[in-house]
């Protein structure tokens, strides 16, 4: 702490002012003002918060009955409370002599800082806590230290203050000086923990679900959102005029893939329908397709279309514009899944929700022409990920 001196007047003159001020600090000031005056720059208590301060900051004003302010060197924090106040020691600073001089100014320190004492001493006693003026005579004096101890304090029919314990129902009689309690909460004060808890409730124990079973519960609690249908390519039908071959092929190890195989060189589709359930959303569909190649270097660009036909509608129905999804091959005869492709819109008429399923049928094919299509050997589908959003949770 630094003091700036000033000059002393004849005496401080002390004033009905609490010698105590708070502030919010914003995180810019760093100037705070106090009203009282104080003796010394040492009679000026400093907090942050509940933190005392002893550095950091310069008393101004120390010996001016209006008071001074305290200039920190570094901004407090934003939100921070200032605290400054005035703490003297209650002592006498004066001794006068018998048959020495009686002079003036050195009564007026004496009674000045006497008066300071007192304010000192009515600020605490305005924070502590008291019975109202208008209240009849009791003794509000705490009980002895081992009346006290583990217990809290509370006040009697009398408004006298007691050390207070809630009723203790396991063996059927009240606690010294039983607190008012709702039945409950006094069944359950005296419990030594949750699983005595527990058991006074009448519960079992609680089970512990691991993290699978948590998601499990969350999902079976909120099934709406995004599902996933599979369709393999075995199911799918190659469309007329753009075949892509049906190939069964044997690994090695024994696996047999049932794929259709699209050439490098020709543009081939195939289709399949998807009966849509009544929660779906009508929203758009996105795909991921698994795919694999025997051999070969290179990527292959895939894209995806779809037609919705509602009830009563015409069969014959145009496809939306293509939506394009690749893939580079890493190894072959390797499992490869395309990323999530955008969200393929299908035209025609949607009939999601609740008035009926509707049927989607969606087309894919091999953009063998494309400029991004590099793979020269044929590419091998697997099957394709739909997804699509639910609106309901059942098809009730």
């Amino acid at each position: 702490m630094k003091t700036q001196e000033c000059p002393m007047p004849d005496h401080i003159r002390i004033g009905d002012v609490r010698p105590r001020v708070q502030y919010v600090a914003d995180g810019a000031l760093t100037s705070f003002d106090f009203p009282f005056p104080v003796f010394d720059a040492a009679d000026l208590a400093v907090y942050l918060d509940e933190a005392a301060q002893r550095t950091g900051y310069t008393v101004n004003g120390a010996g001016r009955s209006h008071g001074g302010s305290v200039d920190f060197d570094a901004a407090p924090p934003d939100g921070v409370r200032v605290t400054l106040q005035r703490v003297i020691a209650v002592e006498r600073t004066t001794d006068f002599q018998e048959g020495g001089a009686f002079r003036a100014d050195t009564i007026n320190d004496e009674l000045d800082r006497q008066t300071a004492m007192i304010q000192q001493v009515a600020d605490e006693a305005a924070r502590a806590l008291t019975a109202a003026p208008t209240d009849p005579a009791v003794a509000l004096s705490l009980p002895p230290k081992e009346t006290r101890a583990g217990r809290y304090l509370a006040f009697d029919g009398d408004g006298r203050a007691i050390a207070a314990l809630p009723p203790v129902p396991s063996n059927g009689a009240g606690g010294p000086a039983a607190a008012p309690v709702t039945p409950l909460a006094a069944a359950l004060l005296d419990d030594a923990d949750a699983a005595a808890m527990r058991r006074t409730l009448g519960l079992g124990a609680l089970a512990t679900l691991s993290r699978v079973g948590a998601d499990r519960l969350a999902a079976e609690a909120n099934p709406l959102g995004r599902h996933t249908v599979w369709m393999p390519a075995g199911a799918m039908t190659a469309e007329t005029g753009s075949e892509p071959a049906p190939v069964a092929r044997k690994l090695a190890g024994g696996l047999m893939l049932s794929v259709l195989e699209f050439d490098a060189a020709t543009a081939q589709h195939a289709e399949f329908a998807l009966a849509m359930p009544k929660g779906w959303d009508a929203g758009g569909l996105a795909v991921r397709l698994l795919w694999t190649a025997a051999s070969g270097a290179g990527a292959v660009r895939w894209g995806v279309q779809a037609a919705a036909v509602g009830d009563d509608g015409a069969l014959d129905a145009a496809f939306s514009a293509a939506v394009a999804v690749g893939d580079t091959l890493l190894a072959a005869d390797d499992l490869h899944e395309t990323p999530e492709s955008a969200a393929v819109a299908p035209a025609g008429a949607r009939d999601g929700g609740r008035s009926g399923s509707g049927l989607v049928q969606l087309r894919i094919f091999r953009d063998a022409a494309h400029a991004g299509d590099t793979l020269a050997a044929p590419a091998e589908l697997l099957g394709a990920r739909i997804l699509f959003g639910l609106a309901a949770a059942n098809d009730d």
